[in-house]
């Protein structure tokens, strides 16, 4: 099997394998194993990523990325996995041909052997692939890109910018015929204007599968609005106020309640989730009572592949389940994998990484009006989580901060760092808005993330959160960065 190259296949409107073409790889692997079970999992991805600073490109970042996880298993022993990215057949046969010698002398993971079918095998429709993202693919960089950066430098501004748009194919197969694919397309937009004296950043930024929902010039007014009000900021003392955060910013701190979820993490001890010293809190209320919050692969805002690999013991695919994690504040669920879910009982699911939480109705501008003393945060940078127990997260805050008196944005302000939980800040809610799908922008894994091996690339799992207004958010010091 021949791929094209990268730019063929870009003009030809296909970035990716088709579903033919991926079902025929699949079939083409797993006709050279001998092993009793197996199955095989290729992915390929497609990205066309632009980053621009100060006004000039500072990288392009085009390319594709091609995964073949191969699953064997003979008889009752544990099984064994092997990965690859190339298509050739002696290459194929060798990576086989090692997995199955690891497989036949029990080297894989010393586990037990679990019925197939404990799990669900009906996989969910998502529709997730937007044909308006892959033909944007092969122009953006000559139109979005220039006509952001002119808009910015019209305002008299210096202009920074992140582009990305993706196309992805996954498809498994295992040796008794379960056929599972999923497809999909992601694109952001985001925009930093910056005053050429340097002391005021305005941002704005966009998150969207369907590259049609995406609007450039409102991105880059956002930004440009912003940072003409948060010219000659004041400092005021730090403290415990009333802020009212924008959805960037709730993104950037509740992205860690994925990990927080983790049930054997959380029935050790180690999360907020956690009842001291062992043991966990399903079925208590943990939130304010208007909190929802929930996973499904159907989303069209939030969703994520409609299957899981069961690893080297399930070498079929698993169906991924919609899960609710809090109802009403209260929690439900916590995330098994499937062996801690028979052990336990319970429903096995994917990590929580792509979050849905339910929006109120209220607008930003409508809590502004009603608050008499706060801060407007448009959103948090370099945040991360300090302590996994208490889910405690530090950053500052960035591009669009503001006082808010009498119901009136008085003044932009200078920067804040902060010091906050979402177990702490959840429980202390005012208002809560529509929920829209956060943009991020290219974001490097946080220290925490590294520290716990969680691999971040772009695009980052969609997070769907509304903007909230917050009673007595620590903000603990001055941060005088812009």
């Amino acid at each position: 099997m021949h791929i094209p190259m990268f730019e063929t296949r870009i003009a030809a409107g296909r970035p990716v394998m088709t579903r033919d073409e991926l079902r025929s790889l699949c079939t083409r692997i797993l006709g050279m194993t001998s092993a009793d079970v197996a199955s095989v999992n290729v992915r390929h991805t497609a990205r066309v990523i632009t980053r621009v600073a100060n006004g000039q490109m500072l990288t392009s970042d085009d390319g594709d990325e091609l995964r073949i996880d191969i699953s064997t298993r003979f008889g009752a022993r544990a099984g064994a996995q092997i990965e690859t990215n190339q298509l050739d057949d002696t290459t194929l046969r060798s990576a086989i041909e090692r997995c199955e010698a690891i497989a036949r002398e029990g080297m894989g993971y010393d586990i037990e052997i679990l019925p197939e079918r404990y799990v669900q095998d009906t996989f969910v429709q998502t529709r997730l692939w937007h044909e308006s993202t892959v033909e944007a693919m092969q122009h953006v960089r000559a139109t979005i890109v220039p006509q952001v950066l002119a808009t910015v430098a019209k305002a008299k501004l210096r202009g920074s910018s992140f582009v990305g748009l993706m196309a992805q194919v996954d498809g498994v197969l295992s040796k008794d015929g379960l056929w599972g694919m999923n497809e999909e397309t992601d694109s952001e937009v985001t925009v930093t204007a910056r005053t050429l004296d340097g002391k005021s950043s305005g941002w704005a930024g966009q998150a969207e599968r369907n590259w049609a929902s995406v609007n450039g010039e409102t991105i880059a007014a956002q930004a440009i609005d912003l940072a003409l009000r948060g010219a000659n900021p004041t400092a005021i003392e730090p403290g415990r106020r009333t802020a009212i955060l924008g959805p960037a910013a709730v993104a950037q701190i509740m992205r860690f309640l994925g990990d927080e979820l983790e049930a054997y993490s959380t029935d050790l001890g180690h999360t907020g989730f956690s009842r001291k010293p062992r043991g966990n809190k399903l079925r208590q209320r943990v939130f304010d009572p208007r909190i929802d919050i929930w996973s499904d692969p159907a989303d069209p805002m939030g969703g994520y592949s409609p299957y899981i690999l069961g690893g080297s013991a399930f070498t079929s695919p698993c169906a991924t389940p919609a899960m609710s994690w809090i109802k009403q504040g209260v929690l439900e669920n916590l995330q098994y994998d499937i062996f801690g879910a028979m052990e336990h009982g319970k429903q096995y699911s994917t990590h929580a990484d792509s979050l849905h939480m339910q929006g109120g109705d209220e607008s930003i501008e409508q809590m502004i009006a009603r608050c008499d003393d706060g801060i407007y945060v448009n959103r948090f940078s370099s945040v991360d989580m300090l302590d996994q127990s208490t889910c405690m997260t530090t950053g500052v805050t960035r591009d669009g901060c503001f006082l808010v008196r009498h119901g009136k944005i008085d003044r932009p302000v200078k920067n804040f760092r902060f010091l906050e939980s979402p177990f702490f800040f959840l429980n202390r809610l005012q208002g809560l808005g529509p929920a829209v799908r956060a943009a991020f922008g290219y974001t490097p894994p946080s220290p925490y993330e590294r520290s716990a091996s969680r691999t971040i690339s772009w695009p980052r799992p969609p997070m769907v959160v509304p903007p909230l207004m917050v009673q007595d958010f620590n903000f603990n010091a001055l941060n005088d960065a812009v």
